[in-house]
């Protein structure tokens, strides 16, 4: 099985975060964004108090609403394979956003992924997750129709917060010209607190404190991944 990342984003929830501080002008003057990165043409850049947007032709998108700042990037697979370096563009937008923003307050801080793995067999995707994940018994089918399975895991993580993956039939279109084809969804979010509690009173997490965390989002992303294809999806796993 080969999985394939599709978008990968980072979120921080910021209280009082300012949306109008995004703009081109800006991201290009502190260097957060490379000078040679071009806007998607035809589609004009949003600044305002309540929510700002900067999408680019790379396929990395910067938004920001009052309350929360989301990078996230579309992959381009005929540009580039490899999830380390997504998260790693993604990572170094989002750290440098943050930080130029010194007095924001971050609470919540999340690592977003979209991935599909293609099934190569006849099987279809409902039939493996069925198969895989849903014991025998009526709970399989409903006056004939056979259950269309969503499947959520939610674990610990090794390095702190709580990592949700949930599994679901879909169908991916690789190219544009191209038939779509069957195959299996991850959406997988790994959620971290950035609250702290000190002398009874709850504390808020600032850049310097969040920095190392996103600079660690590449080493996170790829063992996600691994995680999805190799302990959820793998077909060895049931031999195990």
């Amino acid at each position: 099985m080969t999985l394939m990342l599709q978008e990968v984003a980072i979120v921080v929830v910021a209280g009082n975060n300012a949306p109008g501080a995004l703009h081109i002008d800006f991201l290009r003057a502190r260097g957060i964004v490379d000078g040679d990165w071009q806007l998607v043409p035809n589609t004009a850049a949003i600044s305002s108090d309540m929510v700002s947007q900067v999408r680019f032709t790379n396929g990395l998108t910067i938004t920001s609403v009052p309350d929360r700042i989301t990078v996230a990037l579309t992959v381009d697979p005929a540009i580039n394979t490899d999830p380390r370096a997504y998260a790693t563009l993604v990572a170094g937008v989002a750290e440098r956003y943050i930080g130029a923003l010194g007095f924001l307050q971050l609470s919540a801080l999340g690592i977003n992924l979209v991935a599909v793995e293609p099934l190569t067999g006849p099987q279809s995707p409902t039939a493996f997750l069925s198969e895989r994940f849903i014991a025998d018994g009526p709970w399989k089918s409903l006056r004939g129709a056979e259950v269309r399975p969503s499947v959520r895991f939610a674990y610990a993580w090794p390095t702190g917060g709580v990592l949700t993956v949930a599994l679901d039939d879909g169908l991916w279109q690789a190219q544009a010209q191209a038939a779509p084809s069957p195959v299996v969804v991850i959406n997988a979010n790994l959620h971290r607190d950035l609250l702290t509690l000190g002398s009874g009173q709850v504390s808020a997490a600032n850049a310097t404190t969040v920095a190392p965390i996103i600079a660690n989002a590449a080493d996170d992303v790829c063992e996600v991944l691994r995680v999805a294809s190799n302990d959820l999806l793998s077909p060895q796993v049931a031999a195990r």
